[in-house]
């Protein structure tokens, strides 16, 4: 006996979360900054995306972060704070380790490049 279709209704992301397409190409390049404060990703359409530790840490995509968004509070973030380690995962993310511990988030290609097409992203591309 098979079950009757659910069907699932549709929720609304809060403003601040980004608007995330469905699938997004691999970027052609990931570069850390020297100082591992900014991740620069080169896009095949040439697209630029600079994000700092401090934007990536708080839009983590992790259960608990985005928890706390939905209850309307902000993830307090260091000044400081650096990506200690980038991990690939399966061609298709990245799973950032940040200075403060947190290392649940897996950011997706097309998260990344919504990221960095929000206007609170860095300027300035890692030469």
């Amino acid at each position: 006996m098979s079950s009757p279709a659910m069907s699932v209704p549709a929720i609304s992301s809060p403003s601040s979360e980004p608007a995330v397409p469905q699938q997004c190409d691999s970027p052609l390049e990931v570069r850390l900054s020297p100082d591992r404060a900014r991740l620069t990703l080169q896009w095949a359409d040439g697209a630029v995306s600079v994000l700092s530790a401090a934007h990536l840490r708080a839009h983590s995509p992790s259960a608990g972060a985005r928890r706390a968004r939905l209850a309307g509070l902000s993830t307090p973030v260091a000044a400081d704070l650096t990506v200690s380690a980038v991990h690939l995962l399966g061609g298709y993310a990245l799973n950032l380790v940040f200075s403060d511990g947190h290392d649940r988030g897996i950011y997706p290609w097309a998260l990344l490049k919504a990221l960095g097409a929000e206007p609170s992203a860095e300027p300035n591309a890692i030469p």
